[in-house]
């Protein structure tokens, strides 16, 4: 996760206030936002950083707020994902044997015991919804299981919104419809990305703007940040294998 993040301060700001109630008043508010944009658009970035964020500033409120981040193309299950959740607060709850009428249970109950309010990113959801399309529908209705003290908050990521093309009008209307949107970055936008990653990773004067402009122009014709970063670090990996100056 970087220190900084150009060109998505705005973004990273929309996000902080949808989910600032989960900040101030853990117990009681509860959110489930969309971000969306194509790939290499910095949705994974930005939601590891949102995580990290929702953390420190609800510990000054005296709140407990825990991030996971659930990559749905590997835990192609809400109940594996769910599961993992638990094992990542430091519960031993087993993968398999219960129902999930127990897991979900089990997953309140360790929420409410501890006083954590759990963020999950459900990083391409389109995957998870794709398979159990009810699986959404589970997951915009978690915050009515627990009415007297909120638990449970999600953030839904994917590359576009298409995936709800598939699923019930009662899933829909228990969507919030808090969306924020990512465009693909420009070839200037994927320069100032480089410019800012690679001064954290390289020593200095071991890189100049040219290979930084190229690497940007031929990502440029994608915006995908995580092919010009790709491209960076493999010409760094090279460097150092020829041990060039």
């Amino acid at each position: 996760v970087p220190s900084t993040t150009p060109h998505r301060v705005d973004q990273m700001k929309e996000l902080e206030v949808y989910f600032q109630s989960v900040v101030e008043r853990a117990d009681h508010a509860s959110q489930n936002i969309l971000l969306h944009g194509p790939v290499g658009s910095g949705k994974t970035m930005l939601a590891k950083k949102l995580g990290g964020a929702l953390e420190k500033r609800a510990f000054l409120y005296g709140n407990r707020v825990k991030f996971y981040h659930a990559n749905c193309r590997i835990d192609k299950s809400l109940q594996a994902i769910l599961v993992h959740a638990l094992h990542h607060l430091g519960h031993n709850y087993p993968s398999r044997g219960f129902s999930f009428e127990e897991l979900l249970h089990e997953f309140f109950d360790e929420l409410r015991k501890e006083k954590v309010h759990l963020v999950i990113a459900f990083d391409e959801v389109d995957s998870l919804v794709s398979s159990d399309p009810s699986s959404l529908y589970t997951i915009t209705r978690l915050r009515e299981l627990s009415q007297s003290t909120q638990v449970f908050s999600s953030l839904l990521i994917s590359k576009t919104l298409d995936y709800l093309k598939i699923v019930d009008l009662s899933t829909l209307s228990s969507i919030q419809w808090n969306t924020v949107s990512l465009d693909p970055y420009s070839a200037e936008q994927l320069y100032d990305i480089l410019s800012s990653r690679s001064s954290e990773a390289f020593n200095e004067g071991c890189i100049d703007d040219e290979p930084l402009e190229l690497a940007a122009d031929m990502a440029g014709l994608y915006g995908d940040a995580r092919y010009a970063l790709d491209l960076v670090y493999r010409a760094g990996k090279v460097a150092d294998l020829t041990s060039s100056s």
